[in-house]
């Protein structure tokens, strides 16, 4: 299942708004500005003719799913910087965002990034240490439930 098919069926109207993010992750307007600020997870500004001359913000694809990695490595008790060095570690692997994705960390160093099954059975069993799995599957279907 590729991401992008299975967003614009969730969403038929276009990209998530800010509020809708909060919701999803459970992070505030002024967390979500921060991690925009910090480029963690950017933000699209649409400008329109209102009266408060303030842009709608939304988010990309890839924008709410990252959201939602960080706010399930938060709920692990992950600190902010194995958080940005986890995302740090995605970027320099050149991670695909789609549904058969998986991301393995172990909290301070790298994230493994598997793309099957028997990738994520091989990394589990090469590694001497506890790992966090977090599938796209299970965040995407995360969304479903939602929408």
């Amino acid at each position: 299942m590729e991401l992008g098919r299975t967003w614009r069926a969730l969403r038929r109207d276009g990209p998530c708004k800010i509020h809708e993010l909060e919701i999803l992750t459970g992070f505030t307007r002024a967390e979500l500005a921060y991690y925009d600020e910090i480029k963690l997870i950017p933000q699209l500004r649409k400008y329109t003719k209102s009266r408060k001359k303030r842009p709608t913000v939304y988010y990309s694809e890839e924008s709410v799913l990252k959201a939602l990695i960080i706010s399930d490595l938060k709920q692990a008790k992950f600190n902010f910087r194995q958080i940005r060095r986890a995302m740090k570690n995605m970027e320099d692997q050149k991670f695909r965002f789609n549904a058969q994705t998986h991301l393995l960390t172990d909290g301070i160093s790298i994230f493994h990034v598997a793309h099957t099954d028997k990738q994520v059975v091989d990394i589990l069993r090469n590694e001497r240490q506890m790992l966090l799995l977090v599938s796209l599957e299970d965040q995407i279907q995360k969304l479903q439930r939602i929408y």
